[in-house]
């Protein structure tokens, strides 16, 4: 979905950059070395360097936790970012925290080990001790769990936030947005933020096996951008 997202923006005479963040990918580093803090130094130095080699406006797009490191990154401001596009993003790092927990006891369920050994309250506890847990193929460190668990959409935002265009992913059309999209969005007009919420039918891509498109929350997107 980032991939045919860029080359759609592309094709359009947007300079779109892809990079992948401190211990991620094919950046330096390894994932349970990873810090919150150097991922918001990516971001801003990434924006910095699209400003510095001339790009008069700079928008970013942030995808579920992404979505979350984006909104804070811009919220800092240093780089003046002129708008911010949210796929499905999570408004609680607290529960987006447990929910990968959650990968751990389910491979073990799978694999037929561990299945009443372990529990989230278990393995919070643990990194609360200290101790890094490997999950779905990563080593979660605990100061990378404390950051995630200690940050919401709402409290990493500020009055300072460009146009935010928010959009979330539904089975069903007719469906009200979720209650802690809702939630957020009052709050941040509260503060005076420029935030547009909306829903896109289709599955969460992010979640499936097998690779899967969203043509509409592509579409979407462009447009977006086209005016951002």
């Amino acid at each position: 979905m980032v991939t045919l997202q860029a080359i759609e923006l592309a094709a359009l005479g947007f300079r779109v950059i892809v990079f992948d963040l401190s211990g991620t990918g094919d950046s330096e580093g390894e994932f349970g070395d990873a810090l919150w803090e150097h991922w918001l130094e990516d971001v801003d130095t990434i924006i910095g360097w699209v400003k510095a080699t001339g790009s008069a406006r700079c928008s970013v797009l942030g995808i579920r936790m992404g979505g979350l490191l984006a909104v804070e990154a811009s919220a800092l401001g240093a780089r003046n970012v002129d708008g911010i596009v949210l796929w499905h993003p999570c408004t609680n790092g607290r529960a987006f925290l447990q929910q990968f927990l959650r990968l751990r006891m389910a491979r073990s369920v799978i694999s037929g080990q561990g299945v009443a050994a372990e529990s989230v309250a278990d393995l919070q506890r643990r990194l609360g001790a200290g101790e890094s847990l490997e999950i779905a193929g990563y080593d979660l460190s605990p100061r990378m769990a404390s950051a995630i668990q200690q940050r919401s959409l709402q409290s990493v935002a500020s009055s300072n936030l460009p146009q935010v265009r928010w959009m979330d992913l539904t089975a069903d059309s007719a469906a009200p947005l979720p209650a802690g999209t809702t939630a957020t969005v009052e709050k941040w007009r509260e503060l005076a933020i420029p935030v547009t919420a909306s829903a896109v039918v289709g599955p969460p891509f992010w979640s499936l096996q097998e690779i899967t498109v969203v043509p509409g929350l592509l579409s979407a997107t462009t447009e977006t951008f086209r005016v951002v």
